[in-house]
């Protein structure tokens, strides 16, 4: 059996070759057709209407011709007629435009067949179709394809494409099942890190002036505390401890032998009433001035017989 071959004549211009090599049919994508069956399924779910109270009687072919011819004053738009569980007829009307149906919608006081007043209202999306679901979409061909594609469909000359799961998968062995991705587990928590316990002294209760007995507590960078070079263990921190409290008691008995400390009737000290009066006046005094101040109230004191006298002056 021979075998026939088309070869294009050699006056054909090169143009008309190159559009016979690309006008297969193939290449173009043609939009299905819209009729009465697949209406409901190709246009937007929210452009149908529901026709209910249809008269009885006639051929559903009919009354679909009729309902076409009624709502085509708001749009073009395709008719189908049921007849229900009950024996009563009804009827989808499938617009094109959602605007359409919710025209249509609005005038449905207004809308009459035959004399007989028509019941309009939204479809409701998929529930009052005809047929179910997957049958319409299957035999529309309008079916979402798979999930999951074997590698051996992918041509190997095509760089493979991977999805966002693949992407930014951490592990490869965690499991992706139709689209959703495991994710790891959280790490493990750190190690405990040892906390070193250094003692801090507290300030003293007894405001004082400074002395050359008073501890320096704070290093600062140009003398760095010798304190926070000793070992941290609890021999040294009960020795730091008992000194420490030494030195408190020390500055307690000096400020309570001078007579500045010693409690008057009230139960206060001169220097008490000199800090408060610094305080609440915000005076910044002096050492000085602050001990010159003090001297007076003490003698005032004393003129009082708030204080005891003196055979000399301290020093």
């Amino acid at each position: 059996m021979a075998t026939l071959f088309y070869f294009p004549h050699l006056s054909t211009p090169q143009s008309q070759l190159w559009n016979l090599s690309f006008s297969s049919p193939w290449n173009q994508p043609q939009s299905p057709r819209i009729t009465r069956e697949n209406a409901q399924i190709i246009l937007p779910t929210d452009a149908c209407i529901h026709v209910g109270n249809l008269p009885s009687g006639l051929c559903m072919k009919v009354l679909q011709l009729e309902l076409e011819q009624l709502f085509f004053q708001f749009g073009t738009c395709w008719a189908q007629v049921r007849e229900g569980k009950r024996g009563l007829l009804s009827g989808w009307v499938q617009f094109t435009q959602r605007s359409h149906a919710q025209a249509a919608i609005e005038q449905h006081r207004k809308i009459f067949l035959r004399q007989r007043p028509l019941r309009v209202q939204a479809a409701n999306g998929l529930r009052n179709r005809v047929e179910p679901v997957a049958r319409r979409e299957e035999r529309a061909g309008l079916s979402n394809p798979p999930l999951y594609m074997p590698s051996m469909a992918i041509p190997p000359s095509q760089p493979t494409a991977y999805g966002p799961t693949m992407q930014y998968s951490w592990s490869p062995a965690l499991p992706v099942y139709g689209g959703f991705y495991v994710p790891p587990p959280p790490p493990p928590p750190p190690p405990p890190v040892s906390v070193t316990h250094t003692y801090i002294p507290q300030p003293s209760f007894y405001p004082s002036p400074p002395s050359s007995n008073t501890v320096d507590t704070q290093s600062t960078p140009s003398t760095p505390s010798t304190r926070s070079t000793q070992p941290t263990d609890s021999s040294c921190n009960s020795v730091v401890v008992f000194e420490a409290d030494q030195e408190m008691e020390g500055n307690m008995d000096n400020h309570s032998s001078l007579p500045c400390d010693m409690p008057l009737s009230t139960g206060r000290t001169i220097r008490n009433y000199v800090n408060d009066a610094k305080r609440l006046r915000g005076i910044d005094l002096s050492e000085e001035a602050t001990c010159a101040l003090i001297s007076e109230m003490e003698e005032e004191a004393r003129n009082q017989g708030l204080l005891p006298l003196l055979d000399s002056e301290p020093d």
